[in-house]
């Protein structure tokens, strides 16, 4: 069972170019060859000021956490960093050899997004969802006359 993804947007902002994709209907379960939601990278970093916490746990031993190390790294960047000092990334080393690999997202309106087990998911996969996530609360909030900047 496929779904059609695409993104919109109602803002005056200049348009990220967004394409129109086919996903299977378990995100958990991606693979590389799986077309994904896709923004350019300033729009990615844009996007990044609606995620409020990302927590990461993994054994950093184990070879099925590859997809946590890389998603970390990527979050880690300066340039996310400077675009939304306020994200918390936390880090939870696991000991046990049977602990799967996970991620908590949440974001500004109180969404989450939780993947209980991503040891076979490419960080493409994880990131295009989080991508969705902020893009879904972006649109909400632009028809609602709301703004990041706002206190409201």
């Amino acid at each position: 069972d496929d779904t059609l993804l695409g993104g919109g947007r109602a803002t005056n902002r200049a348009p990220a170019q967004q394409h129109l994709l086919l996903r299977s209907s378990s995100p958990s379960r991606w693979r590389r060859d799986d077309a994904m939601y896709r923004v350019q990278k300033t729009e990615a970093v844009r996007l990044f000021k609606y995620v409020k916490s990302v927590d990461i746990s993994f054994n950093p031993f184990d070879t099925s956490s590859t997809s946590a190390r890389e998603l970390w790294r990527r979050l880690s960047s300066p340039r996310l960093v400077r675009s939304n000092p306020n994200a918390q990334l936390k880090i939870k080393t696991l000991t046990d050899k049977t602990a799967l690999p996970a991620v908590d997202m949440k974001f500004v309106d109180g969404s989450e997004l939780k993947f209980d087990d991503i040891s076979n998911t490419d960080v493409a996969a994880l990131l295009s969802e989080m991508h969705m996530g902020a893009a879904k609360i972006d649109n909400v909030w632009a028809m609602e006359g709301k703004d990041l900047d706002d206190d409201s």
